[in-house]
């Protein structure tokens, strides 16, 4: 199956609930960059951060390329971190050597799309994907409970999501140069309910879903994170970490190209990638887009690389067959900001053949 997936790419609006923007093509020559204000899931504030604006990026601004790419963490390492992050799950200080054991003969390091639990802690799940350094811890107790209490609201998740973060970066979890400036995304799981008739309906919220994900040089980074499911009465349910490593030399807290990165010029905009975009595709459909901006993102058929940042869309094309209106799959573009003539790259290209019963690791 070659297939581009995020980790924590913004793609993965299927997972969250909420929002429905998808602005039409524009009548006329030249092409806005669409609104990001009520594009699903949720952007948020972090009241302790510096707030930066979404990076625009114009032609003749100078970008950072990065060496960036999926590394093979050292065994104890990847133990360290999940026994650490486990502490953070269980809210408590725990024997972290007996744990670390404990990881060792549940993680499997050749099925790494297999779960396991673990004995020293039987109420959490693990799964560790080897391929992309990628680590996911789930309360089993906590992810089926019914009975979810009352709802904290979503100021007081954010706060309980921070104070996580915090202990994520401090116990080693998580480089806490990099989520500094991280921006952050909310989604929800909600739960309804409703009579037959239809005439009776409901929902509430049962998990507050926050992914952090980070900056360099104010643009997002879409193959790494931390996603955190807290439910509405505040317990850390669930917890997703890993991803692509950065390569650079860090310099206070900003980290600058090294090796093979290095500063290059932009050659084009927003505005005229969206017009090249609709001239091409809104010639034969009309094209939703979803949202639009400037993302570092390494392609999932490659085990590193350089990467500048580039300009993706997600979009969904509609035609009109036979009077009524058919929209393709979601597709996600990136163009390229120094090579206006590159063609854009799907990130979301179909599956050459049926996909198989094996597990696939989803956004």
């Amino acid at each position: 199956m070659n297939r581009t997936v995020y980790i924590f790419a913004i793609a993965a609006v299927a997972i969250f609930a909420g929002g429905d923007a998808t602005p039409q093509s524009p009548r006329g020559d030249t092409a806005e960059r669409p609104s990001l204000e009520r594009v699903a899931p949720k952007m948020l504030t972090r009241p302790r951060i510096i707030q930066q604006p979404a990076a625009i990026v114009r032609e003749g601004v100078t970008i950072a390329a990065f060496e960036m790419g999926w590394e093979e963490a050292p065994r104890q390492d990847v133990l360290r971190r999940i026994a650490a992050a486990a502490g953070v799950m269980l809210g408590k200080e725990i024997d972290q050597q007996a744990v670390m054991k404990s990881f060792n003969q549940a993680v499997s390091w050749t099925r790494s799309t297999s779960w396991s639990r673990l004995e020293v802690a039987p109420q959490l799940m693990v799964r560790y994907d080897a391929a992309h350094d990628e680590v996911r811890l789930i309360n089993e107790e906590l992810d089926v409970a019914s009975d979810l209490g009352g709802d904290i609201g979503e100021d007081a998740a954010r706060e309980v999501a921070e104070k996580f973060l915090d202990q994520l970066t401090s116990g080693g979890v998580l480089d806490k140069r990099l989520y500094a400036q991280a921006v952050l995304q909310l989604g929800y799981k909600r739960i309804g309910s409703g009579t037959r008739d239809g005439k009776a309906r409901s929902d509430r919220i049962a998990e507050y879903r926050f992914t952090f994900r980070p900056r360099l040089e104010g643009i997002e980074m879409a193959n790494v994170g931390v996603r955190m499911g807290i439910l509405a009465s505040g317990e850390l349910a669930s917890l997703r970490f890993g991803g692509v490593t950065p390569k650079g030399e860090w310099v206070g807290d900003r980290l600058r190209p090294s090796g093979k990165g290095g500063y290059r010029e932009a050659k084009t905009d927003a505005n005229a990638i969206m017009s090249r975009l609709y001239a091409t595709v809104a010639r034969e459909a009309s094209v939703d887009v979803a949202w639009s901006r400037m993302m570092y993102v390494v392609r999932d058929d490659r085990k590193e690389d350089v990467v500048e940042p580039m300009f993706v869309v997600s979009l969904t094309e509609r035609r009109l067959v036979d009077g009524e209106w058919v929209s393709s799959r979601r597709k996600t573009l990136a163009f390229s900001v120094t090579d206006p003539r590159s063609p854009p790259i799907d990130l979301d290209p179909p599956a050459a053949r049926h996909e198989s019963t094996q597990p696939t690791r989803q956004r």
